[in-house]
Order: structure tokens, then C-alpha cells, then sequence
């Protein structure tokens, strides 16, 4: 009697039981929490062979294309991922390198018959020679699916004029630019958009022109973020939709600077304001106002933010005066205002000591101050908040950051959280050159 031997095979691995539904569903929502989804279809096509089929059989994935012009390794995995999207919608990347117009063209003309499925496109565009190249395919199309576009030229001097989706671009929502602007006659496609941000070039001189060409057409506006430092001769101007205000303005040896760009604007809706590179003697100048054509009614949210001197490119003029007392909360110009934020702002103890101080007026709508000073500037800041602690005013909550929270502020009865301006000092990137390196 022969023996036998029975073989017993290994079970396959448990993604093989899977069904190709589930196994896309679970890369789809790898996708949506990953900060790298551009290299996830990628990835995860490399996983296991099961994983391979599906996730390649899953255009969702692929339909976040990235290009580096110049690079020829870069090029074929582009074309690989726009042939695996299929018909879906794409996010398209574009960056440059030092590279010859002719080979832009080329790159480029693997895109082309795809723009129509386009719906976000960023551009970081670093070399000048071949700027005007890689917006030459945009010119004369159509992109019905665009709603976000971003274009940051980088290391050039100086601003461009684009002439882009002529045939229209009715879904465009969002627009981000630095360093460029479009055409004249301003283009159909700016009276789609909600939020808009814009910085001009250093050399740019007619955003004069530019800005209020664009506002006579927005009537959906709702974010703008605004390069003021050459918008000297700018009229009035109402946005009765806007919410959101972020305005970064120029050196100026007048204190009154700031109440000028804030009589820019007649804004009633205007909820939340953030100003950049104001002074000390600009606020209190400002919050003593008595000549604004109108106050903003409904705002709740006002932030400035001090000077960054790496950008002031006006830090060899003489110091502002010193800062004017403030003689009353600013409440004839924010009526509902809840949250005042300073950040890296000079004169911040001055500000507290006329706001808060034992003889000032009460604010009683004001529930929060947020505080994060210079480190030079945390003890003249600390003794002044003593002073206005010590004279037992109801006091609004504070929110410090790290060197001025650890105070013992529980001693003294005071409601006081810690406080990360990360993500305000983040909206800087406006105006600092743009990284979009992997």
C-alpha cells in the first residue's frame, strides 16, 4: 500500500477574496487623507499584483497629473497618468525648469487635448524664457470644468500680462496670482469668481488699473487677498458680497496709510479683516478715526500683523512717529467687533494699555484678544497686561502665545488659552516665493 502525501497549498492573501469595488473604495479613501495623493495611485499600483489590476482600472486615481517641464521622466509618467484617468476631472501641477520654448511646446502639447477636463490647475513658472511659452496652449482654449487656478511666477522681476482661456472658463471660482495678471479688456471669466488673491510685482506700477477693472466685473466675490503696494490712486470701490478681507500694504512714514486702504473699500457684509505689515502708529491712528467714509458694521474678526523684515523692502526709511493714545474703542468703526489679534505687532503695549487701561471706555462686545508678540517685545507686553489685571475691569479672554502663556495668568483670574498663529502666519506665503518642490 503506497503512501500518499497531500500538499496543502497556501491560502492566497486576503486581498485576492476582495472585490475589485472594495479594494477601489479602500485606495479612494487612502486618496482623500493622503498629503502625497499625487504619488498614491503609484504606490499602491506597486503593493501586489492584485492591487496592481485594480487600482490601474481605477481611472479616480490617476487624475492628479503633475509635470516639471524639461524633465523627461517627469513627461512619461504624465502621459501615464492622463491615459489611466480616462474622461475623469484632473487636477494638473506644471513647473519649470531652465528649459528652451521648443521643448515647452513639446511637453506641453500632451495636455492640450485635455484641458477641457482640467478642473484645478497650479503653475510655479521659474524661468523667464519660457513663461510666455507654457501659457501660449491656454490662450485660445476653452475650460469648462475649471474652478481653481493658481499661477505663481517665481524669481522673476517684474509682472506679466496673460492672455488665457479666451473661449471661457464659466465654472472658474477661485484665482490665485503672483506676479502676473490677465489681459485687457479684463476676461468674461473673472465675473465667476468668489475668492480671489493677488500680488503684484515689484516692478508692477498699475494696479491702478488693474484691480478696479476686475471688481467692476465680481459681483460673486466673497475672499479677496490684495497686494496694495501699488494701488496709490484707487477711487472707492463697493463689494457688497464680500466676507473675508486680507490686505498687505507698503511702507508709508504716514501713520494715517492704513485708514487710507480701509477707506478703499466700502464693504457692509465684511466679517473678517486681516491687515499685513501694519505699524503701531497705523492701528492707533486708524481706531481713532473720525473721517471714514463708512464703518464695517458686521465685522467680528480684525488681525494685523506686524513688519517682516526680511520683505520690507522700505526698511532704510526713517521710523513712524511715535503712536497717538487711543482715546476710545474703535467702536464708531467696528460696531461688532468680537476677536482683535495682534501678531509680531511694535506698540502692542501701548495698544493693551489704551484698550484695557483703568481709565478707558468699556468694549462690550469684544470677547477675545489674541497676543503673540516679538520675544523682545514679552516683558514691556506682560507689564502692561499686569497693570490692566491689577485694576479689576471685566477683561475679555486672551489668547497668548507660547513665552507670553507661560505666565501663571490662573493667579491672577485671568481666561487665558495658548494660541499657534501657524496657520495665520501660513496666509504669508502670498507674498513670499512660492515652493511647490515634491
Amino acid at each position: 500500500m503506497k503512501e500518499t502525501t497531500t500538499v496543502i497549498s497556501p491560502k492566497p492573501p486576503k486581498t485576492f477574496s476582495l472585490p475589485d469595488e472594495l479594494l477601489a473604495a479602500v485606495a479612494t479613501a487612502g486618496q482623500e487623507d493622503c498629503d502625497d495623493a499625487l504619488g498614491l495611485g503609484w504606490t499602491l499600483s506597486h503593493v501586489s499584483r492584485r492591487f496592481r489590476n485594480t487600482v490601474i482600472g481605477t481611472p479616480s486615481l490617476w487624475t492628479r497629473v503633475e509635470i516639471t517641464l524639461g524633465s523627461e521622466d517627469s513627461v512619461e509618467i504624465f502621459k501615464l497618468h492622463l491615459e489611466r484617468s480616462k474622461v475623469c476631472k484632473l487636477w494638473v501641477t506644471l513647473r519649470d525648469i531652465s528649459v528652451m520654448a521648443d521643448t515647452v511646446t513639446e511637453h506641453l502639447s500632451h495636455l492640450v487635448p485635455h484641458i477641457s477636463r482640467i478642473w484645478r490647475s497650479d503653475m510655479a513658472l521659474d524661468d523667464t524664457k519660457s513663461i510666455l511659452a507654457v501659457l501660449v496652449p491656454f490662450r485660445h482654449a476653452a475650460a469648462p470644468c475649471l474652478e481653481h487656478l493658481d499661477i505663481k511666477m517665481i524669481n522673476t522681476h517684474g509682472s506679466f500680462s496673460m492672455n488665457i482661456f479666451s473661449a471661457g472658463a464659466p465654472r472658474l471660482t477661485s484665482l490665485k496670482l503672483n506676479k502676473c495678471v490677465p489681459c485687457f479688456p479684463v476676461p468674461q471669466w473673472t465675473t465667476s469668481l468668489t475668492h480671489l488673491e493677488w500680488r503684484c510685482g515689484d516692478a508692477y506700477q498699475d494696479g491702478n488699473r488693474f484691480f478696479p477693472a476686475v471688481m467692476a466685473q465680481c459681483p460673486l466675490l466673497v475672499h479677496l487677498s490684495l497686494d496694495t503696494r501699488h494701488m496709490t490712486e484707487l477711487e472707492r470701490m463697493s463689494i457688497p458680497s464680500l466676507k473675508s478681507l486680507v490686505v498687505f500694504i507698503g511702507q508709508s512714514l504716514s501713520c494715517s496709510y492704513v485708514e487710507e486702504i480701509c477707506g478703499f473699500f466700502d464693504t457692509p457684509a465684511l466679517t473678517d479683516l486681516t491687515i499685513n505689515f501694519a505699524h503701531g502708529p497705523h492701528i492707533c491712528h486708524l481706531f481713532n478715526s473720525t473721517s471714514l467714509p463708512s464703518s464695517f458694521p458686521v465685522l467680528t474678526f480684525l488681525t494685523f500683523v506686524g513688519s517682516c523684515s526680511a520683505w520690507d523692502e522700505f526698511r532704510y526709511l526713517p521710523p513712524l512717529p511715535p503712536p497717538q493714545k487711543i482715546l476710545s474703542p474703535p467702536l464708531h468703526l467696528f460696531p461688532a467687533l468680537s476677536s482683535l489679534s495682534l501678531v509680531g505687532q511694535c506698540s502692542t503695549a501701548n495698544i493693551i494699555s489704551d484698550l484695557l487701561g483703568p481709565n478707558s471706555p468699556p468694549w462690550p462686545f469684544l470677547r477675545t484678544i489674541t497676543v503673540c508678540p516679538k520675544d523682545s517685545d514679552v516683558e514691556e507686553i506682560y507689564t502692561a497686561l499686569q497693570l490692566v489685571v491689577r485694576s479689576k475691569k471685566p477683561l475679555p479672554g486672551f489668547r497668548f502665545s507660547t513665552l507670553l502663556y507661560e505666565y501663571s495668568w490662573d493667579e491672577h483670574g485671568v481666561d487665558a488659552e495658548l494660541y499657534d498663529p501657524a496657520d495665520l502666519i501660513d496666509a504669508l506665503e502670498l507674498i513670499y516665493p512660492f515652493d511647490m518642490s515634491p
